[in-house]
């Protein structure tokens, strides 16, 4: 798990809660969670993909 900010997204800026699944030594899976997800109102799910040039920060 890794906290995340995201910021200069359309929604302006927000904390993530990201959640990693690691099956046989590789991330196969990777679940974003905005404090509205943790409140129940929205989640955002996906596959891993390769990383892009955008940096975390």
């Amino acid at each position: 798990m890794d906290h995340e900010h995201a910021v200069g997204t359309a929604r302006g800026d927000f904390d993530l809660l990201v959640s990693y699944r690691v099956k046989d030594g590789v991330i196969d899976r990777v679940i974003f969670m905005t404090l509205a997800a943790l409140s129940g109102s929205r989640r955002m799910s996906g596959r891993a993909r390769k990383p892009s040039s955008m940096s975390a920060r």
